[in-house]
């Protein structure tokens, strides 16, 4: 009878793991609609950020990181306290050893931040979670900044900031906005739509807010320093620009400063001539590439229309008068320094303020280019033009020119009406 009992509780006992077979782990059952009785998915976890009792996270940023991705990460930081009254603090990523609830903004030494972003192309950005760290990734700094951004504006709106665990959101800038500008010079490449992929540095100031407008400088510079590699700006030509960021005027200021490289011209050659025919003749590739860009940023940064100048030496003088030509009324202030233009387009420079220098025993652009173009402007009823002659002195003048008295002072006073 025993034997009996006991063969009979193995066959319940049996049949009850086999019962049991295929049925869902505890915790894992899928959520029954009371009204349909149909399973769906669980519903997805919120990630609590910070609230008014605490706040669970630390942001991370590179060492190093650029001025620009520490503000925008401050800014995260103080939208945070300003919600919740919490801080939400921002450590270097080389200060603080990797925790698990970690805000990761851009590049840090952080293998989640590669994992994301190292897939991205110059204009994207994503926002996700890996693991319990919410990784804010970018292409490019503009890319980062403008992600945080969207992380602040979307989810840091109230005393309980959290999100969900699966977010994902992906997306893109403007590619022209992709590189976001510090202070100071910045090396970038410009995909004009004639093909040209123009090189170019662009000098900004130190707080450039767009709530003020900027005067802005375009810097054309001479066939001698044309080059491949953007360093056009670091030669002994650059003169102007080093009294520059010395001067008075370095944060009250944009400049932007195209590179031509050695195989091409900002105008036709001028084949040894004392003037060019703007007339008649269409601007070259790189000019057409070099106005979009000038263009490009007038629209998307705060400059002062008014207030728009151009400087250039010998073929970048060359440039400067085409460009007055080109662009009638644009420049508020225009300096060529030894080169080469058009007397009879005097009359569409009627707006613009005008310095001229040269040396009168210049051997590579003729002393008399400059003349006849004084000559002209001085005919066309111009009483204004300043034209400085440094007896004596050859081609190389920048450096002389670039130290002339005034020279800033003058060039800033000078606005369109």
């Amino acid at each position: 009878m025993m034997k009996k009992l006991i063969a009979l509780l193995f066959t319940v006992l049996a049949l009850l793991i086999i019962c049991s077979c295929g049925e869902n782990p505890a915790g894992t059952e899928p959520v029954t609609d009371p009204i349909t009785d149909a399973a769906t998915e669980a519903p997805v976890r919120d990630v609590l950020i910070s609230d008014t009792e605490a706040c669970n996270y630390t942001i991370i940023i590179q060492k190093g990181s650029p001025s620009t991705i520490t503000t925008v990460a401050n800014d995260l930081k103080a939208c945070c306290y300003d919600k919740t009254s919490n801080q939400l603090w921002v450590n270097r990523d080389e200060s603080k050893d990797p925790a698990d609830n970690e805000i990761l903004i851009g590049p840090t030494n952080r293998p989640e931040s590669a994992q994301i972003g190292d897939a991205l192309k110059q204009n994207e950005y994503r926002i996700c979670f890996v693991g319990s760290k919410l990784v804010v990734a970018g292409g490019s700094r503009g890319a980062i900044i403008h992600a945080t951004k969207l992380l602040m504006d979307t989810y840091f709106t109230s005393a309980v900031i959290k999100l969900p665990e699966n977010i994902d959101i992906k997306g893109e800038i403007d590619v022209k906005m992709a590189t976001d500008l510090d202070s100071g010079w910045t090396s970038l490449v410009f995909e004009a739509e004639n093909g040209i992929d123009l090189k170019y540095q662009i000098w900004m100031p130190k707080n450039y807010s767009a709530d003020k407008e900027y005067p802005c400088i375009l810097y054309m510079h001479s066939a001698g320093v044309r080059c491949d590699d953007n360093s056009h700006i670091n030669t002994g030509e650059a003169k102007f620009l080093r009294n520059f960021e010395s001067g008075k005027y370095a944060d009250e200021c944009i400049i932007i400063a195209p590179c031509c490289p050695k195989t091409h011209r900002w105008v036709i050659d001028r084949k040894d001539t004392d003037t060019f025919d703007f007339v008649n003749t269409e601007p070259v590739e790189y000019m057409v590439a070099t106005l979009e860009l000038f263009a490009d940023y007038r629209e998307k940064l705060s400059i002062d229309e008014k207030r728009l100048y151009t400087y250039g030496m010998s073929m970048g003088a060359h440039a400067v008068w085409n460009l007055l030509v080109l662009n009638p009324g644009m420049f508020a202030a225009a300096i060529p320094v030894a080169g080469t233009g058009d007397p009879a387009t005097v009359a569409t420079m009627d707006k613009t303020a005008i310095w001229i220098f040269h040396g009168s025993a210049d051997g590579s652009v003729p002393y008399s280019s400059s003349v006849k173009m004084n000559d002209a402007l001085i005919a066309a009823g111009r009483t204004d033009v300043k034209f400085t002659t440094f007896e004596g002195a050859g081609h190389g003048i920048w450096a002389m020119t670039a130290d002339t008295a005034g020279l800033f002072d003058w060039l800033f006073e000078q606005k369109l009406d």
